[in-house]
């Protein structure tokens, strides 16, 4: 399986089903090692995540506060409104399931966190 290209490289993509980029369904399956951040972004679409394993702590926010997150454990839920800016973080690994519909995208409230440009 390759690395999810939304996200930074030490998340490990265990599978991605459909289009980021058309109008249609899809799926990622994300693996997060431990002590894993992900600074403030937002999406241009619903996001649905599903913890299947772990503790993924999740905010909403401009910037990434651990004490402004919640502990997402397996078969919780949280579901994010289009241009909603959270983070998230983990203490342990965690795997999570993203489910939108595309066209997707990852846009970082400050751009210097953005991974992709590291």
């Amino acid at each position: 399986m390759g690395r999810c290209s939304l996200i930074a490289a030490r998340s490990k993509d265990r599978g991605h089903r459909g289009s980021d980029q058309r109008s249609r369904p899809l799926t990622f399956r994300l693996k997060f090692p431990a002590n894993y951040r992900i600074p403030a972004h937002w999406h241009p679409a619903v996001e649905r995540v599903t913890v299947l394993s772990g503790t993924f702590n999740m905010g909403v926010g401009d910037k990434l506060d651990m004490k402004k997150s919640m502990p997402l454990r397996p078969g919780s839920m949280m579901i994010l409104q289009p241009n909603t800016n959270h983070f998230a973080w983990t203490k342990g690994e965690a795997v999570v399931q993203l489910n939108g519909t595309g066209p997707w995208g990852v846009t970082y409230v400050n751009p210097a966190d953005d991974p992709r440009k590291k």
